[in-house]
């Protein structure tokens, strides 16, 4: 008979192997994925740095490096009011699902381009995340 040391080494290798397996065929399987209700979104913030009074742009897009489609999410005159810009949010995140996706910011000014800054943007089963870039910009 084997020693209960051996059983139990084995069910733990076997335990083990099966975890293992399970995460490897629903790595990117998001129909049991348990999400909070939160909704997330990237904003960039353009202020004035001597007195952090908002920079107002009169347009902006957010447009995908790879092959330059205009990604801008739906903008609030309130946000842009207020020198906020979403860059991206979770209603779009499918853009985003287990990539790092390169973007980029493109502020206007009269029709003049003011502001270029790269982001890198990735998702999960449940939300958008900021992988790289900053997200104030001191003018």
């Amino acid at each position: 008979m084997p020693s209960k040391k051996i059983i139990i080494l084995l069910s733990v290798i076997l335990i083990s192997l099966l975890t293992i397996k399970c995460d490897d065929d629903n790595r990117n399987n998001c129909d049991f994925a348990i999400c909070t209700e939160e909704f997330r979104s990237i904003v960039l913030i353009i202020k004035y740095n001597a007195d952090h009074s908002p920079y107002l742009l009169s347009d902006y897009k957010i447009i995908r490096m790879y092959d330059n489609k205009d990604i801008t999410p739906i903008i609030d005159s309130f946000s842009t009011s207020h020198g906020y810009y979403p860059i991206a949010n979770d209603m779009k995140k499918e853009l985003f699902k287990f990539k790092n996706v390169k973007v980029e910011f493109k502020g206007y000014l009269n029709n003049d381009l003011v502001i270029q800054r790269q982001f890198t943007i990735t998702a999960d089963c449940c939300h958008i995340s900021l992988v790289e870039g900053k997200t104030l910009i001191l003018i």
